[in-house]
């Protein structure tokens, strides 16, 4: 009787020790789901902070344009725009002074051109003989 006993324990064991087998092997698979369904939530979330960043990117980089548009409406410029125009401001400043002194040059030279032209058509009609 003892060993009827004792190998019903046995038995009764070893059913225990499988369903214990059995009943972790269930959780882990279990926590193996869980785990992977949070990865891909993960995934997901992820996939969609990106997804909001390029929109917000996007949008702040729309404001920006629209306000220099707005700025450029009201007449200011940007410092790149107003080196530009101050680069060439100088460069025909220069060239108008330069054209301004020749301007001048050529008026001192027409001067004097007309002055000599008069001092030799004088002293031609002084010196040519008078015929009556």
């Amino acid at each position: 009787m003892k060993k009827i006993v004792a190998k019903a324990i046995n038995d009764v064991l070893w059913q225990l020790a499988l369903i214990t087998q059995r009943v972790s092997f269930f959780h882990f698979q279990g926590s193996r789901a869980a785990v992977r369904n949070l990865n891909s939530k993960i995934i997901k979330v992820d996939h969609d902070s990106l997804k909001q960043q390029e929109i917000l990117y996007n949008q702040d980089f729309s404001i920006q344009q629209l306000e220099r548009r707005i700025n450029r409406m009201q007449g200011e410029q940007s410092n790149e725009e107003k080196l530009q125009l101050e680069a060439k401001i100088k460069e025909l400043t220069t060239e108008l002074d330069e054209q301004t002194s020749t301007h001048h040059l050529l008026q001192l030279q027409l001067k004097r051109l007309q002055v000599n032209r008069l001092c030799s058509s004088h002293e031609r009609n002084q010196e040519s003989p008078i015929f009556y």
